[in-house]
Protein backbone atom coordinates (compact mmCIF):
# COMPACT_ATOMS: atom_id res chain seq x y z
CA UNK A 1 0.00 0.00 0.00
CA UNK A 2 3.55 5.29 -1.29
CA UNK A 3 1.34 3.92 -4.11
CA UNK A 4 2.42 0.01 -3.74
CA UNK A 5 0.05 -1.14 -0.62
CA UNK A 6 -0.95 -3.69 1.70
CA UNK A 7 -3.26 -4.83 -0.68
CA UNK A 8 -0.86 -5.15 -3.35
CA UNK A 9 1.85 -6.18 -1.12
CA UNK A 10 0.54 -7.75 1.73
CA UNK A 11 -1.20 -11.51 2.30
CA UNK A 12 -2.92 -10.14 -0.98
CA UNK A 13 -5.89 -12.65 -2.25
CA UNK A 14 -5.66 -12.36 -5.92
CA UNK A 15 -9.09 -11.67 -7.10
CA UNK A 16 -9.92 -13.23 -10.52
CA UNK A 17 -13.73 -11.72 -11.15
CA UNK A 18 -14.71 -11.29 -14.52
CA UNK A 19 -18.48 -8.96 -14.63
CA UNK A 20 -20.27 -9.75 -17.80
CA UNK A 21 -21.71 -7.28 -19.55
CA UNK A 22 -25.65 -6.41 -19.59
CA UNK A 23 -28.01 -5.86 -22.25
CA UNK A 24 -31.59 -5.33 -21.80
CA UNK A 25 -34.20 -5.54 -24.60
CA UNK A 26 -31.75 -5.09 -27.65
CA UNK A 27 -29.93 -2.04 -26.03
CA UNK A 28 -27.06 -0.99 -23.32
CA UNK A 29 -28.61 -0.36 -19.45
CA UNK A 30 -28.35 3.02 -18.51
CA UNK A 31 -25.74 3.20 -15.83
CA UNK A 32 -22.87 5.91 -14.46
CA UNK A 33 -19.63 5.00 -13.47
CA UNK A 34 -16.37 6.13 -11.86
CA UNK A 35 -13.13 4.72 -12.19
CA UNK A 36 -9.78 5.27 -9.56
CA UNK A 37 -6.57 4.11 -8.45
CA UNK A 38 -6.28 2.67 -4.45
CA UNK A 39 -4.23 0.32 -3.07
CA UNK A 40 -2.15 0.35 -6.21
CA UNK A 41 -5.22 -1.44 -7.94
CA UNK A 42 -8.33 0.15 -10.16
CA UNK A 43 -11.63 0.79 -8.22
CA UNK A 44 -14.36 1.17 -10.51
CA UNK A 45 -17.95 1.83 -9.26
CA UNK A 46 -20.77 1.41 -11.33
CA UNK A 47 -24.52 3.02 -10.46
CA UNK A 48 -27.47 2.02 -12.48
CA UNK A 49 -29.77 4.30 -12.11
CA UNK A 50 -30.50 8.02 -13.98
CA UNK A 51 -29.68 9.91 -10.59
CA UNK A 52 -26.84 12.35 -10.01
CA UNK A 53 -23.84 10.38 -8.18
CA UNK A 54 -21.32 13.14 -8.48
CA UNK A 55 -21.42 13.64 -4.44
CA UNK A 56 -21.35 10.13 -3.89
CA UNK A 57 -18.52 9.50 -6.28
CA UNK A 58 -16.26 11.94 -4.47
CA UNK A 59 -17.06 11.09 -0.47
CA UNK A 60 -15.83 7.07 -1.70
CA UNK A 61 -12.69 8.61 -3.40
CA UNK A 62 -11.90 10.56 -0.28
CA UNK A 63 -12.96 8.03 2.26
CA UNK A 64 -10.80 5.23 0.30
CA UNK A 65 -8.02 7.78 0.21
CA UNK A 66 -7.73 8.34 3.46
CA UNK A 67 -8.15 4.24 4.47
CA UNK A 68 -5.41 4.11 1.80
CA UNK A 69 -3.34 7.04 3.99
CA UNK A 70 -4.27 4.90 7.07
CA UNK A 71 -2.75 1.42 6.09
CA UNK A 72 -0.01 2.02 3.90
CA UNK A 73 2.92 -0.06 5.14
CA UNK A 74 4.74 1.82 2.68
CA UNK A 75 4.67 4.85 3.88
CA UNK A 76 7.05 5.38 6.91
CA UNK A 77 4.25 8.19 8.35
CA UNK A 78 0.97 6.00 7.83
CA UNK A 79 -0.38 5.41 11.45
CA UNK A 80 -0.39 1.71 10.57
CA UNK A 81 3.54 2.21 9.86
CA UNK A 82 3.84 4.17 13.49
CA UNK A 83 1.89 1.03 15.51
CA UNK A 84 4.55 -1.06 13.63
CA UNK A 85 6.85 0.88 14.74
CA UNK A 86 6.52 1.92 18.35
CA UNK A 87 4.06 -0.70 19.85
CA UNK A 88 6.51 -3.19 20.98
CA UNK A 89 8.47 -0.60 22.74
CA UNK A 90 5.05 1.28 24.25
CA UNK A 91 1.22 0.92 23.97
CA UNK A 92 0.03 2.35 20.25
CA UNK A 93 -3.06 4.34 20.46
CA UNK A 94 -5.15 4.28 17.69
CA UNK A 95 -7.54 6.31 15.99
CA UNK A 96 -11.12 4.62 15.66
CA UNK A 97 -11.08 3.67 11.93
CA UNK A 98 -8.04 2.25 12.58
CA UNK A 99 -9.22 0.35 15.58
CA UNK A 100 -11.77 -0.68 13.55
CA UNK A 101 -10.04 -2.67 11.19
CA UNK A 102 -8.30 -4.13 13.59
CA UNK A 103 -11.12 -5.44 15.13
CA UNK A 104 -11.92 -6.68 11.85
CA UNK A 105 -8.55 -9.06 11.43
CA UNK A 106 -8.93 -9.89 14.91
CA UNK A 107 -12.32 -11.52 14.63
CA UNK A 108 -11.23 -13.01 10.83
CA UNK A 109 -8.76 -14.85 12.63
CA UNK A 110 -10.51 -16.35 15.50
CA UNK A 111 -12.91 -17.12 12.89
CA UNK A 112 -10.85 -19.02 10.12
CA UNK A 113 -8.79 -20.98 13.00
CA UNK A 114 -5.48 -18.39 12.09
CA UNK A 115 -5.73 -19.29 8.24
CA UNK A 116 -6.55 -15.52 8.32
CA UNK A 117 -3.38 -13.82 10.17
CA UNK A 118 -2.75 -9.86 10.21
CA UNK A 119 1.17 -10.83 11.08
CA UNK A 120 1.95 -12.75 8.34
CA UNK A 121 4.15 -9.47 6.85
CA UNK A 122 7.40 -11.38 8.15
CA UNK A 123 6.91 -14.37 6.21
CA UNK A 124 6.37 -12.25 3.30
CA UNK A 125 8.88 -10.65 3.52
CA UNK A 126 10.89 -13.54 4.36
CA UNK A 127 10.31 -14.85 0.95
CA UNK A 128 11.02 -11.83 -1.35
CA UNK A 129 7.26 -10.47 -1.71
CA UNK A 130 8.31 -7.02 0.19
CA UNK A 131 11.20 -7.44 -1.09
CA UNK A 132 14.11 -9.26 -3.70
CA UNK A 133 15.02 -12.45 -2.65
CA UNK A 134 17.15 -15.22 -4.93
CA UNK A 135 17.30 -18.10 -2.42
CA UNK A 136 14.76 -20.60 -0.73
CA UNK A 137 14.64 -19.67 3.03
CA UNK A 138 15.92 -22.09 4.76
CA UNK A 139 14.15 -23.80 7.72
CA UNK A 140 15.79 -21.91 10.25
CA UNK A 141 15.05 -18.46 8.85
CA UNK A 142 11.48 -19.81 8.93
CA UNK A 143 11.38 -21.15 12.40
CA UNK A 144 13.35 -17.02 13.30
CA UNK A 145 10.23 -15.62 11.14
CA UNK A 146 7.31 -18.01 11.81
CA UNK A 147 8.41 -16.63 15.58
CA UNK A 148 7.22 -13.44 14.91
CA UNK A 149 3.76 -14.47 13.57
CA UNK A 150 0.27 -14.88 15.31
CA UNK A 151 -1.72 -12.70 16.74
CA UNK A 152 -1.59 -14.34 20.27
CA UNK A 153 1.60 -11.69 19.97
CA UNK A 154 -0.68 -8.61 19.95
CA UNK A 155 -1.87 -7.55 23.21
CA UNK A 156 -5.26 -5.14 22.48
CA UNK A 157 -7.13 -3.15 25.17
CA UNK A 158 -10.61 -3.41 24.25
CA UNK A 159 -11.28 -0.05 26.51
CA UNK A 160 -8.21 2.18 25.57
CA UNK A 161 -7.99 1.12 22.12
CA UNK A 162 -4.74 0.41 22.40
CA UNK A 163 -1.88 -2.31 21.02
CA UNK A 164 1.01 -3.09 22.23
CA UNK A 165 3.36 -6.30 20.76
CA UNK A 166 4.78 -8.89 23.05
CA UNK A 167 7.79 -9.75 20.79
CA UNK A 168 9.93 -7.66 18.96
CA UNK A 169 9.42 -7.67 14.73
CA UNK A 170 5.79 -8.15 15.09
CA UNK A 171 4.06 -6.26 12.44
CA UNK A 172 0.24 -6.18 11.02
CA UNK A 173 -0.76 -5.97 7.63
CA UNK A 174 -3.99 -5.85 6.18
CA UNK A 175 -3.58 -6.60 2.83
CA UNK A 176 -5.66 -9.87 2.88
CA UNK A 177 -8.43 -7.59 4.62
CA UNK A 178 -8.36 -4.38 2.96
CA UNK A 179 -10.17 -4.70 -0.35
CA UNK A 180 -13.34 -6.46 1.10
CA UNK A 181 -13.12 -3.95 4.09
CA UNK A 182 -13.18 -1.22 1.30
CA UNK A 183 -15.74 -2.37 -0.53
CA UNK A 184 -18.23 -2.33 2.39
CA UNK A 185 -17.69 1.32 3.13
CA UNK A 186 -18.21 2.11 -0.83
CA UNK A 187 -21.51 0.06 -0.42
CA UNK A 188 -22.53 1.74 2.59
CA UNK A 189 -21.86 6.01 1.30
CA UNK A 190 -24.18 4.33 -2.13
CA UNK A 191 -27.17 3.23 0.52
CA UNK A 192 -26.93 6.22 2.76
CA UNK A 193 -26.96 8.25 -0.78
CA UNK A 194 -30.10 6.51 -1.43
CA UNK A 195 -28.77 4.26 -4.44
CA UNK A 196 -30.35 0.98 -4.60
CA UNK A 197 -29.10 -1.05 -7.87
CA UNK A 198 -25.08 -0.60 -8.32
CA UNK A 199 -21.96 -3.17 -8.61
CA UNK A 200 -18.56 -2.59 -6.97
CA UNK A 201 -15.10 -4.00 -8.11
CA UNK A 202 -12.35 -3.12 -6.21
CA UNK A 203 -9.18 -4.77 -8.01
CA UNK A 204 -11.21 -7.56 -8.45
CA UNK A 205 -13.41 -7.68 -5.43
CA UNK A 206 -17.22 -7.53 -6.20
CA UNK A 207 -19.88 -6.03 -4.69
CA UNK A 208 -23.17 -6.22 -5.73
CA UNK A 209 -26.26 -4.33 -4.77
CA UNK A 210 -29.77 -6.59 -4.02
CA UNK A 211 -31.27 -4.92 -6.83
CA UNK A 212 -29.74 -5.66 -10.45
CA UNK A 213 -30.24 -3.29 -12.66
CA UNK A 214 -33.86 -2.80 -14.24
CA UNK A 215 -34.64 -5.46 -16.77
CA UNK A 216 -32.37 -7.93 -15.15
CA UNK A 217 -33.32 -10.78 -12.71
CA UNK A 218 -29.51 -11.71 -11.26
CA UNK A 219 -26.20 -10.31 -11.92
CA UNK A 220 -23.75 -12.57 -13.82
CA UNK A 221 -20.48 -12.78 -12.57
CA UNK A 222 -17.54 -14.81 -14.10
CA UNK A 223 -14.79 -16.68 -12.85
CA UNK A 224 -11.55 -17.15 -14.39
CA UNK A 225 -10.64 -20.49 -15.12
CA UNK A 226 -6.93 -20.73 -12.99
CA UNK A 227 -5.76 -23.12 -15.63
CA UNK A 228 -6.28 -21.62 -18.58
CA UNK A 229 -6.48 -17.25 -17.88
CA UNK A 230 -8.47 -16.95 -21.43
CA UNK A 231 -11.66 -18.97 -20.47
CA UNK A 232 -14.31 -18.44 -18.25
CA UNK A 233 -14.90 -21.84 -15.98
CA UNK A 234 -18.77 -21.09 -14.96
CA UNK A 235 -20.92 -17.62 -14.65
CA UNK A 236 -22.77 -17.22 -11.21
CA UNK A 237 -25.97 -15.36 -11.39
CA UNK A 238 -25.92 -13.46 -8.28
CA UNK A 239 -27.36 -10.25 -6.38
CA UNK A 240 -26.99 -8.85 -2.75
CA UNK A 241 -23.66 -10.33 -2.07
CA UNK A 242 -19.95 -10.14 -2.68
CA UNK A 243 -17.37 -12.52 -4.10
CA UNK A 244 -13.86 -12.60 -4.25
CA UNK A 245 -11.33 -15.11 -5.20
CA UNK A 246 -8.02 -16.18 -4.32
CA UNK A 247 -5.44 -17.71 -6.22
CA UNK A 248 -1.45 -17.99 -6.71
CA UNK A 249 -1.14 -18.12 -9.88
CA UNK A 250 -1.67 -14.52 -10.70
CA UNK A 251 0.98 -13.23 -8.09
CA UNK A 252 4.18 -15.35 -7.82
CA UNK A 253 7.76 -15.27 -8.06
CA UNK A 254 10.67 -17.50 -9.34
CA UNK A 255 13.24 -17.93 -6.39
CA UNK A 256 15.98 -20.88 -7.65
CA UNK A 257 13.81 -21.96 -10.71
CA UNK A 258 10.67 -22.55 -8.52
CA UNK A 259 7.60 -20.42 -8.57
CA UNK A 260 6.48 -19.45 -5.18
CA UNK A 261 3.17 -18.51 -4.81
CA UNK A 262 2.14 -15.27 -2.55
CA UNK A 263 -0.35 -17.21 -0.18
CA UNK A 264 1.57 -18.13 2.86
CA UNK A 265 0.55 -20.69 5.69
CA UNK A 266 0.75 -18.73 9.20
CA UNK A 267 1.11 -22.10 10.77
CA UNK A 268 4.24 -23.33 8.59
CA UNK A 269 5.71 -20.69 7.15
CA UNK A 270 5.62 -21.62 3.58
CA UNK A 271 3.86 -21.01 0.86
CA UNK A 272 1.21 -23.50 -0.15
CA UNK A 273 -0.11 -25.04 -3.74
CA UNK A 274 -3.04 -25.30 -1.73
CA UNK A 275 -6.19 -25.34 -4.68
CA UNK A 276 -5.86 -23.40 -8.06
CA UNK A 277 -8.47 -21.03 -6.72
CA UNK A 278 -11.04 -20.58 -4.25
CA UNK A 279 -13.89 -17.85 -4.53
CA UNK A 280 -15.87 -17.09 -1.53
CA UNK A 281 -19.67 -15.19 -1.59
CA UNK A 282 -20.67 -13.84 1.02
CA UNK A 283 -22.99 -11.04 2.66
CA UNK A 284 -20.41 -8.61 3.27
CA UNK A 285 -16.86 -7.79 1.17
CA UNK A 286 -14.71 -8.12 4.65
CA UNK A 287 -16.03 -11.75 5.03
CA UNK A 288 -15.18 -12.79 1.32
CA UNK A 289 -11.88 -10.84 0.90
CA UNK A 290 -10.87 -13.22 4.01
CA UNK A 291 -12.61 -16.19 3.63
CA UNK A 292 -11.32 -16.82 0.24
CA UNK A 293 -7.79 -16.54 1.75
CA UNK A 294 -8.36 -18.91 4.50
CA UNK A 295 -10.22 -21.84 2.44
CA UNK A 296 -7.30 -21.70 0.27
CA UNK A 297 -4.98 -22.60 2.77
CA UNK A 298 -7.02 -24.65 4.91
CA UNK A 299 -9.54 -26.35 2.00
CA UNK A 300 -12.83 -27.90 2.29
CA UNK A 301 -13.42 -28.71 5.91
CA UNK A 302 -13.19 -24.45 7.08
CA UNK A 303 -15.26 -24.21 3.93
CA UNK A 304 -17.82 -26.04 5.13
CA UNK A 305 -17.42 -24.82 8.71
CA UNK A 306 -17.74 -21.26 7.49
CA UNK A 307 -20.88 -21.79 5.34
CA UNK A 308 -22.30 -23.35 8.21
CA UNK A 309 -21.79 -20.74 10.42
CA UNK A 310 -22.69 -17.78 8.00
CA UNK A 311 -25.78 -17.24 6.55
CA UNK A 312 -25.78 -17.05 2.76
CA UNK A 313 -21.98 -18.02 2.54
CA UNK A 314 -20.87 -20.11 -0.10
CA UNK A 315 -17.71 -21.25 -1.77
CA UNK A 316 -15.92 -22.57 -5.06
CA UNK A 317 -12.95 -24.39 -5.16
CA UNK A 318 -11.24 -25.66 -7.94
CA UNK A 319 -8.47 -27.98 -8.40
CA UNK A 320 -6.84 -29.07 -11.64
CA UNK A 321 -9.05 -32.44 -11.50
CA UNK A 322 -12.25 -31.55 -10.08
CA UNK A 323 -14.62 -28.46 -8.69
CA UNK A 324 -15.99 -28.72 -5.20
CA UNK A 325 -19.00 -26.23 -4.26
CA UNK A 326 -19.69 -25.96 -0.79
CA UNK A 327 -22.42 -25.99 0.79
Amino acid sequence: MSTKTAISKGLATVLILIVLFFVCRGRRLKEDSVTFMVFNTVCKVTVYENVKVEMAYKEIIQRMTALHNLINVYDPESELSRLNSIAFQADFHCSDELWEILCAGRQAYTETEGAFDPTVGPLMKLWGFHGKRNTIPTDEEIVSALAKVGLDKVEFDDVKHTVRFAREGVALDFGGIAKGYACDIVAEVLRFSGFTRYMIDLGGNIQLSELPPKGQKLFRVGIRDPMNKEQVLEVLELKGCSIATSGNYERSRVIDGRRIGHIMDPKDGRPGEFHASVSAITPRGVDSDVFSTAVFVRGEHLARKLADKHPGTSFLIVDEDRTTRVP
